[in-house]
């Protein structure tokens, strides 16, 4: 192999010269994964290289050692550092603060194919325009929500007053529908503000707490 170059085999398989001398001089002994690499590399079975039995073996040819070396490179890729156009990265920052639905700075930051903090660091005021604009567009979202909700709550809380019962969340969730009910965050909170309401207006004369049972 490689002309009996120790030096040539030690860079083919990834190893220092020295540890080819080390081997022949102090009968030192290969590691599993070096002796993988021997083998794929001279064509020769692991249990063959294993247990000396090498008789049936002969070196491959000059071509097939190319070809070997080119399938079992030694040296590790590393790719290129991107570089960054942080003004490119500023337009298109931009370009998301005029978008008709917000965006939040992680959702900005994964098409721009970088991190939330790299923003912070190198565009910070315009990505926290983009934040602040993102959790008005949840308080507003969550409003609507409320405000959707708020009917199907004051009618479930009449009908559960109205049979004796105490206002929970296992009777109003078995009132309202699903898809009204879910996207309510603080379900109690908005139900206490329900029952407030109720009380203010006279549909009731005491308003009950509601309970998460």
């Amino acid at each position: 192999m490689d002309g009996g170059q120790s030096s040539a085999f030690a860079r083919r398989i990834g190893i220092a010269k020295s540890t080819i001398h080390h081997w022949f001089k102090d009968n030192g002994t290969p590691t599993l994964s070096v002796t993988l690499k021997i083998a794929a590399h001279c064509g020769v079975g692991l249990t063959d290289l294993l247990t000396g039995n090498l008789n049936k073996w002969t070196a491959p040819t000059i071509e097939r050692q190319q070809v070997l070396l080119l399938q079992h490179p030694t040296a590790a890729w590393h790719p290129t550092p991107r570089t960054i156009d942080w003004n490119e990265i500023e337009k298109q920052l931009q370009t998301f603060l005029l978008l008709p639905t917000p965006i939040s700075v992680l959702e900005a930051a994964r098409r721009l194919n970088l991190e939330a903090r790299q923003l912070y660091l190198r565009a910070n005021r315009t990505t926290r325009q983009l934040g602040e604009r993102w959790k008005t567009y949840l308080s507003r979202r969550y409003a609507a929500t409320v405000v959707r909700a708020w009917p199907y709550l004051e009618s479930a809380c009449r009908e559960i007053w109205s049979e004796g019962k105490t206002v929970t969340r296992r009777e109003i969730v078995a009132r309202v529908p699903a898809d009204i009910l879910s996207p309510v965050a603080h379900l109690l909170d908005v139900l206490k503000e329900v029952q407030t309401h109720l009380h203010n207006v006279g549909c009731i004369e005491t308003a009950i707490p509601a309970t998460s049972a």
